[in-house]
This record gives C-alpha cells, sequence and structure tokens, in this order.
C-alpha cells in the first residue's frame, strides 16, 4: 500500500512539473484566476507574461512538495 501511494505522489509531482515547465514556456493557457475568468476582450488587453510566471512558480513549488512527500 506505501509503495503504490508513493508512486501516485510521484506522479503528482511530475505532472506538476511539467505543467510547471510548460507555464515556464508560456504553453497553453495561464492558470490564474484573473486570465481564466476576464471576457474576451479582456484577455486580449491583458498582459499575460506575469500569468505564466506566477502559475510557473506555484506549479513548481507543488512539485517541491510533493516530491519531499513522496
Amino acid at each position: 500500500m506505501e509503495i503504490i501511494l508513493g508512486v501516485i505522489i510521484f506522479l503528482l509531482a511530475a505532472v506538476a512539473l511539467i505543467m510547471s515547465v510548460l507555464q515556464f514556456l508560456e504553453m497553453g493557457v495561464p492558470f490564474n484566476n484573473a486570465y481564466l475568468f476576464a471576457s474576451k476582450s479582456e484577455r486580449e488587453k491583458m498582459d499575460i507574461k506575469p500569468l505564466y510566471r506566477q502559475s510557473a512558480v506555484v506549479l513548481l513549488m507543488i512539485f517541491f512538495i510533493f516530491f519531499l512527500w513522496g
């Protein structure tokens, strides 16, 4: 049971790391409420670079939490 839980935790860490790298590369949608809840016209006016960076840093922290927990 402990091995299965460890594998799941490491898989979650890997997913968080991949998502973080994609956010650092500014690929995909930024995982940020300011962007997700904005209207289409607001999104076009928005500077999304800081949103990508914030999302990437948070996902990187989540990776470290899962990695250390695993």
